[in-house]
C-alpha cells in the first residue's frame, strides 16, 4: 500500500512528492471528499493508501452527487420550516414537493 508513511520510509526508492504525484494520476481529491472519507472510515474502509483511496473516490462520487443534491434540496425545504416552528406541515410540504418532481 502506498501511504504517506510508506513514501517517507521508502525515501531512497521514491520521494514523498513523487508518491503523491503518482497518486494524483488516479484522480483528484475534492473539497466534498471529507464527508465521503468520514463515511468510509465509519464502515471500516481503509483510507491510508492514497492511490486506492483516490480510485475509490473516483467511483463513489457520481452516484453520491445525486444523493447530495437531493439532500440539499430537502434541507432547503426543512431548514426554514424548522426555524419558523412549522414542523406540523412537514409531511404535507414534502408530499407537495414530490408531486412537483413527478412522483406518484
Amino acid at each position: 500500500a502506498l501511504t504517506h508513511e510508506a513514501a517517507e520510509d521508502a525515501g531512497s526508492l521514491v520521494s514523498k512528492e513523487e508518491a503523491l504525484a503518482l497518486a494524483a494520476t488516479a484522480g483528484p481529491r475534492l473539497d466534498g471528499d471529507d464527508e465521503l472519507l468520514h463515511f468510509m472510515r465509519t464502515v471500516g474502509i481503509e483510507t491510508t493508501d492514497e492511490i486506492t483511496l483516490r480510485l475509490l473516490l473516483k467511483r463513489i462520487r457520481p452516484p453520491v452527487e445525486s444523493l447530495r443534491a437531493e439532500r440539499e434540496e430537502v434541507r432547503g425545504i426543512l431548514d426554514p420550516m424548522e426555524a419558523s416552528g412549522r414542523r406540523d406541515r412537514l409531511v404535507e410540504v414534502m408530499l407537495e414537493s414530490a408531486k412537483e418532481d413527478g412522483a406518484s
